[in-house]
């Protein structure tokens, strides 16, 4: 009895819900691996207090008062229990004090999930762009991942969605696994349209010849019909629905936005009444700047994006010019997001359509070309629906969105010249001029003047191609960057990494060559992971399988992205042996692939086209933007959220390393790969990394 009465007495001493002291005695022993443990995983709060009823909410830990229960905050916009500076023991809630009755009883705002990677990319933008902001680019908060049942990853979009096969598990024609994934989001998305609905993409040439054409086709286009002509339904001819579709072409004249939109209105029959359609093939500078986005947003509400093109011949079945999709499909990757960042999207677009209404002239430098459903000659500017998105419209908050979203893109040539707020001026590169175009790479039979023979062609006709030795604009034009913010945004991503890079892209080496002659990489970016390499992060880079005919900018990897690479390493380690063992010892560089086998069955190479940038498992890039040097009109979203980080790696990255990586040229986990060894570059001396000397 005794002994019973003494170990009353010391839960007793514990009541209050403390009941720690009591659990010393079971487990002490586990305290190394406890502390290992802790030592070993990152910490992150998930539950939130707050007031209710002029009482208090909260877990066991925190005592229960006379003023009410304790419950969970939704949302996370909660308090959180400190103990109170006033007490030597026990634990109290701080809040601003309500009145004389409230005591020591008060309260703090629970600390909301950190977002450094995030914040870091958002002070990069304000100082690069920050005429732009809640334009081209805007940090929103209250969205959310927009899932497609109860998947909790299913607002990832990849396609085709299926690894370890070299053999598509559908017959060419039919939608593979994640085309039917896709198909079904987009058609069930648009038909949810309550007053509009955007539709965005690249096309190619239309003929008989070309793998694709202009617009959207095949099941893309059926889907979004189907959806069009859903949401219609709730539309009247006095209250139409407003649906745009908007592609960018290669200053293509045999783009015919009146085929698409006749084409379009006779699939929504008989509701295409009730549908206001306005259509435009554009281009803002001749071959080299028009629109990239690939976007379905519907309302401002909710968008699917990222580096999916609308082309059947592409995805999921075989065309002309080797599209070969049935047999050999493209990898890509979609995202889906529902909140305010749709509509930053939205207001983006409204630039886009502002300038195509100003430019409704076939006779202009970069031609637009518009067809609507209404008539009259001066109906295609005033028709234009060039403001879809003005503030009155901008959605509310998700009621269960706690997820903070940077949208940012990019304007390209034509649109902007320069944001008249920015005082950026762009870091000093050293030997800047080693990433522009060159003579790179020609194709055929030469002439006399080391061209190929598009370039002799081009020449025998007396047009000039010098301009093509010079051109780094992506690299050192800086009104230009000014307006295309979405590249330093990418670059401050990866400055911010720690541990780990991993970008999954279809290149990041550019076009240096016929028809773009673009620069032949982004000097400050190749920088930062230069010098990321040298610091001892991880750098993991899977592009497409270089050659012809499509997906690759280039010829070698080893040639064209890993030695320059290696020459910007070079130029911060000062020493051949440093750069070399840094990319031995950091880097994994592979040509993708979907499976154990090097090609798809039928002997086509793996094609990748996604536009991925992860950094440390945690914040991550999806859209549009490629990484190599372009200037073209993009879009992309920033998210900074470790649990979205982690399912993008299971369902997308971690797949596209696990078969990559047999071919790979770097990779540091494996000691026994022979991997490129680099000498001197043909320069005598290597360049100091120094900024030039400033006139007195």
């Amino acid at each position: 009895m005794e002994a019973l009465a003494g170990a009353h007495e010391a839960i007793s001493a514990h009541h209050g819900n403390n009941y720690l002291p009591l659990l010393e005695q079971y487990y002490s022993s586990h305290r190394a691996a406890l502390f290992t443990l802790l030592d070993a995983i990152e910490l992150e709060a998930n539950m939130a207090l707050a007031l209710v009823d002029g009482g208090l909410s909260g877990d066991a830990s925190c005592p229960r008062t006379s003023q009410g229960a304790l419950r969970r905050s939704p949302g996370g916009n909660g308090w959180r229990c400190r103990r109170s500076p006033q007490q030597t023991g026990g634990t109290s809630f701080h809040a601003p004090a309500t009145g004389p009755e409230q005591g020591d009883i008060r309260m703090q705002p629970y600390p909301q999930p950190t977002t450094p990677y995030m914040d870091a990319v958002v002070t990069e933008l304000k100082q690069v762009s920050p005429g732009l902001e809640k334009t081209v680019w805007e940090l929103t908060t209250g969205n959310k991942l927009d899932l497609s049942g109860t998947d909790p990853a299913s607002w990832l979009l990849p396609v085709p969605d299926f690894w370890g096969l070299d053999v598509p598990p559908t017959p060419g024609g039919q939608a593979n696994p994640g085309v039917r994934a896709l198909l079904h989001k987009l058609e069930t998305n648009i038909s949810q349209a309550k007053r509009c609905v955007d539709i965005t993409g690249f096309g190619v040439i239309d003929s008989a010849w070309s793998p694709g054409g202009p617009f959207p086709d095949g099941l893309f286009l059926d889907a979004m019909a189907n959806g069009i002509r859903t949401a219609a339904r709730g539309f009247t001819p006095a209250r139409r629905l407003q649906v745009r579709v908007m592609t960018g072409v290669l200053n293509d004249p045999t783009a015919d936005p009146w085929h698409f939109l006749h084409k379009l209105k006779e699939m929504l029959e008989p509701v295409d009444g009730n549908v206001e359609l306005i259509v435009a093939a554009m281009t803002t500078r001749g071959i080299t700047s028009y629109n990239h986005t690939k976007f379905v947003l519907v309302d401002g509400l909710t968008v699917v994006h990222g580096g999916v093109n609308w082309m059947a011949n592409f995805y999921y079945q075989d065309g002309p010019a080797n599209s070969r999709g049935g047999g050999a499909p493209v990898t890509d990757l979609d995202l889906a997001l529902r909140g305010p960042a749709a509509f930053s999207a939205g207001r983006f677009l409204d630039i886009l359509w502002g300038w195509i209404c100003l430019h409704d002239d076939p006779g202009l430098q970069s031609p637009v070309w518009v067809a609507t459903d209404a008539t009259g000659p001066d109906e295609s500017r005033a028709k234009a629906m060039a403001t879809l998105y003005p503030e009155k419209f901008r959605p509310l908050p998700e009621a269960d969105g706690g997820l903070k979203v940077l949208s940012v893109g990019s304007l390209g040539y034509g649109v902007m010249e320069r944001d008249k707020l920015s005082k950026y001026q762009p870091p000093y590169v050293v030997h800047v001029e080693g990433a522009a175009c060159d003579n790179a790479a020609p194709s055929g039979d030469g002439d006399e003047n080391g061209d190929g023979a598009v370039e002799a062609y081009l020449r025998k006709w007396d047009i000039d191609l010098s301009w093509r030795t010079a051109n780094n604009e992506t690299n050192t034009d800086r009104d230009f960057m000014t307006v295309n913010p979405d590249a330093n945004a990418l670059r401050a991503l990866v400055a911010c990494a720690k541990k780990k890079i991993v970008l999954v892209q279809q290149d990041i080496s550019g076009v240096a060559r016929f028809p773009l002659f673009h620069a032949k990489f982004d000097v400050r970016l190749f920088d930062v992971l230069a010098a990321k390499l040298l610091n001892g992060v991880k750098v993991r880079i899977v592009v497409s399988n270089p050659g012809p005919p499509d997906y690759s900018n280039i010829d070698d990897i080893v040639a064209e992205t890993a030695r320059p690479l290696f020459e910007r390493v070079l130029l911060q380690a000062q020493d051949v042996a440093a750069a070399n063992k840094a990319m031995k010892d950091h880097l994994q560089l592979a040509p993708f692939r979907v499976s154990n086998s090097p090609t798809w069955r039928n002997g086509h190479k793996c094609r990748l086209h996604s536009k991925v940038v992860l950094v440390d498992d945690t914040a991550f890039y999806i859209g549009s933007r490629n990484a190599y040097p372009d200037t073209t009109q993009d879009y992309g979203f920033i998210i900074d959220d470790r649990s979205a980080a982690g399912q993008l790696v299971f369902r997308f990255l971690d797949p596209a390393w696990r078969y990559s990586r047999a071919a790979a040229f770097y990779d540091y986990t494996n000691p026994d790969l022979v991997t490129p060894v680099f000498a001197l570059p043909p320069e005598k001396d290597v360049i100091p990394m120094r900024p030039p000397a400033k006139k007195k």
